[in-house]
This record gives C-alpha cells, sequence and structure tokens, in this order.
C-alpha cells in the first residue's frame, strides 16, 4: 500500500503485514476457544452449580465482545489510511460478507465463485491451456483474493504476482507462498499503477465496480498482451440491459438483469480480439435453473 499508518509518535511506523493480517473475527475465534476450554474443565467440577458456569460462561463472552470491539475501533483508526475502495473491500472480508470460509481459508474468504468445483476447475484448466500456448509467462492476476484459483495456475508461470486490493489477505500470502517466482501485492487498480507483466487475469473484480471505476481500470490493462477477464452475467443476453452503473462494492448487476460487457459502451478496449473461452451456468445448491453464467473472455492483442 502506497499509505502506511503511522504511529502517534511520528517516529516509527506500522507494516500493514504486520497489522492488517488480524480481523475481528481472530478475536472472536480465539475468544470463542478460551470460552468453550474453560467451560469444558468447570463442567468437569461436578459439585460446580450450573447457575455459575452460566455466570462465568456469560462473563466470558463479554469479555470476548469487548475485546472484538476494542479491536474493531482500532482497526478502524487504520483504516482511515486506506483509500475508501480498500475500507470497503477490507470490510467485506472482515464481515464474512462472502461467507464464513472453512479450512485454511477460514480467515481470509473469497466468497462461493473462487471455491465451487464446477466453476474454478474448467477455468484453471482453460487458463493452463492458454499459458502453454503462450511463449511468455509473466502473469499479473488482479483480484486474487485468497489465492484458491491462483494456487494451481502460479507453478505454470515464469512469474506469478497476485494482487488484492485488501492488505490482511496479501500480507498472510506474502508470508505463506512467496517465492522467487510468486509474489503479492496490495494495491488499489483503479488509483494506483498496476505491475509489468504480459498475461492479465481479472476474474470477478470489474462487476463490482462502478463504470467509472472500471474504464479506469481497463485503461491501464491495455498495455497487456492478452487479458483474461471472467464476468458474472445474466442467462439470456439478448434480454440484458449491458453495462447498468452501480457503486463500487460488495453487489453486483445481476439482480439489475446486467453485467459488465468490456465490448460494450461505454467500455472501449481497442486493439484486440475477443474470444470466449468458458461459459458456465452458476448453480447454487438443489437450483434448477442456473442464476446466470460465469464467463470467461480472452482478448489477445491484434498484431501489427
Amino acid at each position: 500500500m502506497s499509505c502506511v499508518p503511522a504511529t502517534d509518535g511520528g517516529g516509527a511506523r506500522l507494516d500493514p503485514a504486520d497489522w492488517a493480517t488480524l480481523s475481528p473475527s481472530d478475536v472472536g475465534d480465539r475468544s470463542n476457544a478460551c470460552v468453550d476450554i474453560l467451560s469444558s474443565l468447570l463442567t468437569a467440577f461436578r459439585r460446580v452449580p450450573g447457575r455459575v458456569l452460566l455466570t462465568v460462561r456469560q462473563a466470558l463472552r463479554r469479555c470476548r465482545n469487548w475485546l472484538s470491539h476494542a479491536y474493531s475501533l482500532l482497526l478502524l483508526r487504520f483504516q482511515g489510511r486506506l483509500s475508501p475502495r480498500a475500507r470497503e473491500f477490507s470490510n467485506i472480508y472482515y464481515r464474512r460478507s462472502w461467507g464464513p470460509g472453512f479450512g485454511e481459508h477460514s480467515r481470509f474468504f473469497s466468497g462461493g465463485g473462487s471455491h465451487t468445483p464446477a466453476l474454478t476447475e474448467p477455468y484453471v484448466a482453460a487458463v493452463l491451456q492458454l499459458l502453454g500456448q503462450q511463449p511468455r509467462t509473466e502473469v499479473v492476476d488482479i483480484g486474487c483474493g485468497d489465492f484458491a484459483i491462483g494456487r494451481p495456475i502460479a507453478p505454470a508461470c515464469q512469474r506469478y504476482l497476485g494482487v488484492d486490493i485488501v492488505p490482511a489477505p496479501m500480507a498472510d500470502l506474502r508470508r505463506r507462498f512467496s517465492s522467487e517466482r510468486v509474489s503479492f501485492v496490495s494495491l488499489d487498480a483503479v488509483s494506483e499503477s498496476i505491475p509489468e507483466g504480459n498475461i492479465c487475469l481479472i476474474r470477478q473484480v470489474l462487476q463490482h465496480l462502478s463504470n467509472a471505476d472500471i474504464v479506469k481500470v481497463l485503461e491501464k490493462l491495455s498495455r497487456f498482451d492478452v487479458l483474461v477477464i471472467t464476468e458474472h452475467l445474466p442467462n439470456d443476453p439478448e434480454s440484458a440491459d449491458f453495462n447498468r452503473d452501480i457503486e463500487s462494492g460488495a453487489g453486483i448487476r445481476l439482480g439489475l438483469n446486467s453485467g459488465v460487457y468490456v465490448d460494450r459502451p461505454p467500455f472501449r478496449l481497442s486493439g484486440y480480439s475477443l474470444t470466449v473461452a468458458l461459459e458456465l451456468p452458476v448453480m447454487y445448491g438443489d437450483e434448477v435453473e442456473a442464476q446466470g453464467v460465469l464467463r470467461t473472455s480472452v482478448l489477445r492483442r491484434n498484431s501489427g
């Protein structure tokens, strides 16, 4: 991030890699664990009245809630140094707006679209096939999130750079997965420069941005040789209302019978040829009818 939160003294500066990895959920998870352990110990003493156990548990829960609230206030102080978009998407993670997560993705979870095999496995296979056709594979993955999709792709790249606007998961991924060929950075693709590369992956990112923000991102993507853009679109393109404007945030255009179509106004990516590489129905549970489609388009720079 270009802005690093400073301490009150104005001297030492706090590294986002240190503070951003924490979230209110960490406080809650650890406090819940303490509640369960202490309650189990107290239960072992059969002579302890039930009302005492209840009182202790209530006290521990109040302590947990206080710690979580205190941490949230501290976090908000630091978030004042972030851009409005970075704060918004950080809060999406902290509120777990895209789901609670599971296993190694319980701390930072990018949503079901990144963890549903029927949606992710064909995408990964298509990207790997594309990379196998390229003599140079310096990949910039914008909106890499929790790295669930980028992880099987990274080994096929000469260089893989995961990019996300939220500092916390990027700091976590740097510690766990950084290598000579794999790295991660937190930046705002709308307002900051996008690192160099020849292939850009941008999956289900533009759909969360306003049209004005999308225009700014597309302008920066025009220097890549290959763009792989994935968007959640309505089932029937004939009746779709292309590129309805929304505010940048957690929501998308699907409820407006719209989506992001980069080859239609007000967007313009000149000098590229677009082909649809993949189109997958988005199913929720036992739904009979797909709730839109995930379309992956490959844009290649025209020769000459």
